[in-house]
């Protein structure tokens, strides 16, 4: 191998239509052209290239990945799977840089985002989920009137909700939602802290009938605009830690 691992990434973006079809069968260098519609001294010149990082190897007429090989192509799909995952959630643009969000929140989510037609999507999906949820951990920093009346409806329904609100988010709901405020406040099935983590962004944990799902509310200039939605152990697991910080720092109200 070279060494050069600057050298080995380039060589993995040029070839990796190489090392495709090689993972699904070994080829022999026709094939290759055939299988990649290029001509014979694109693949020879393709082949040295990978046989100078050891990524393939040639055995009697036959190209053939080696576990360098195999090893730097799931490494360069994972690689482009998480380019993807990024390039699908605007939303995060508008957050700043250490804001505690990781690979492991966007990795494989599906995203719902606003737009002229449908502003409020983001938001009328986050009430679909508290609507069938049976309990919710959230925390928040904004408080949105549709999601409020709906926690508080379904709280009589036996929702029960652990909430962690910052400063401006629990003055927001005193001061514009006191008598749902009070009612929800009164109740057995709720648990609501205030925190002084500023995340600029919203999350919950919802817990379902057939399972767990995070969400995460981005906020732009003119309100929300995209709600991720993530389901993986990764997901579950970054909404754990995100819980269990807010839970060092918060104070109990209710």
């Amino acid at each position: 191998m070279t060494g050069d691992p600057e050298r080995f990434a380039r060589l993995l973006v040029q070839r990796a239509p190489v090392l495709h079809s090689l993972a699904a069968a070994n080829a022999s260098k026709a094939e290759l052209a055939d299988d990649l519609g290029v001509s014979r001294s694109t693949v020879d010149r393709a082949v040295r290239d990978l046989e100078s990082v050891c990524a393939v190897e040639r055995r009697d007429g036959t190209v053939t990945l080696t576990l360098v090989g195999r090893l730097a192509l799931t490494a360069y799909d994972a690689f482009q799977t998480d380019l993807h995952s990024l390039t699908g959630c605007d939303g995060l643009a508008h957050l700043d840089a250490d804001t505690p969000v990781t690979l492991d929140v966007v990795r494989g989510a599906t995203t719902v985002t606003a737009s002229a037609g449908a502003p409020h999507q983001p938001v009328s999906a986050f009430v679909d989920f508290v609507e069938d949820a049976v309990h919710v951990d959230l925390y928040a920093t904004m408080v949105l009137p549709t999601v409020v009346d709906a926690i508080a409806r379904r709280i009589e329904d036996g929702l029960t909700v652990d909430a962690y609100l910052n400063g401006d988010a629990l003055d927001a709901l005193l001061a514009d939602h006191s008598e749902t405020a009070t009612r929800v406040l009164d109740s057995s099935r709720v648990t609501v802290a205030e925190t002084t983590a500023d995340y600029r962004f919203d999350f919950a944990r919802f817990d379902l009938a057939d399972g767990r799902q995070v969400t995460a509310l981005a906020y732009g200039a003119h309100g929300v605009d995209e709600l991720l939605v993530n389901d993986t152990a990764d997901a579950l697991a970054w909404a754990q830690t995100r819980l269990d910080d807010l839970g060092d720092d918060a104070t109990v109200l209710t």
